[in-house]
């Protein structure tokens, strides 16, 4: 278990996750939950890389979750979050995303962090900004990726950086925030973004 300022983070048993997936209403998000139960099963020894994390306040009620979505052979996890309606822009997500990163930094073969937000979603991407992520300059399946390297690796990644950017797109704003189901926004070209290793530098 993660403890922060104001929120308790841990793995979920089999049963929550079955619980979480009853509370979908949405077929996709019901899908998507479902991979995190059977992902756990078949990894058992894995289990915190792909279990749903309950974030809750330090009195316990439950304000959101989070998934690392397994541990590739690379050494990379992407993760995944998000908080309650009733909970949204009081700081919760940044404080959990931020704790969870840490911790998987820390852990034995991860060498980096991923995310991939929707397009409009800049509530989200605001997240992933205040906890050190930057772009990749790649389009994954939900939208633009962000990677978070320790920090040993973000010096060696300056050092061999291109002069390129990381990439010519930016998002329409209108975005509902990390937990939001507003339907994704086209990319659209736009001014240079921040290059690779700029954006690196800013993190250190």
């Amino acid at each position: 278990m993660l403890e922060t300022k104001r929120l308790t983070l841990r793995p979920s048993s089999r049963l929550e996750m079955e619980a979480l997936i009853a509370d979908q209403e949405n077929p996709a998000m019901r899908a998507a939950y479902g991979e995190m139960p059977d992902g756990s099963l078949a990894h058992p020894e894995q289990w915190r890389w792909y279990a749903a994390w309950l974030i809750a306040l330090k009195d316990g009620t439950c304000i959101g979750d989070a998934c690392f979505k397994g541990l590739g052979d690379d050494g990379a996890v992407e993760i995944g979050y998000g908080i309650t309606p009733p909970h949204e822009g009081q700081g919760y997500a940044t404080e959990a995303v931020d704790a969870m990163v840490r911790w998987a930094l820390r852990q034995p073969g991860v060498v980096r962090v991923e995310a991939e937000t929707e397009p409009g979603n800049t509530a989200s991407q605001r997240v992933l900004a205040k906890c050190d992520f930057v772009l990749t300059g790649t389009l994954g399946k939900e939208g633009p990726c962000f990677v978070r390297l320790p920090c040993d690796a973000l010096r060696t990644r300056i050092a061999k950086a291109p002069a390129v950017d990381a990439g010519a797109f930016v998002c329409h704003a209108g975005g509902r925030g990390a937990a939001g189901n507003d339907e994704a926004a086209p990319l659209r070209a736009a001014e240079p973004a921040v290059s690779i290793a700029d954006g690196l530098r800013r993190l250190l």
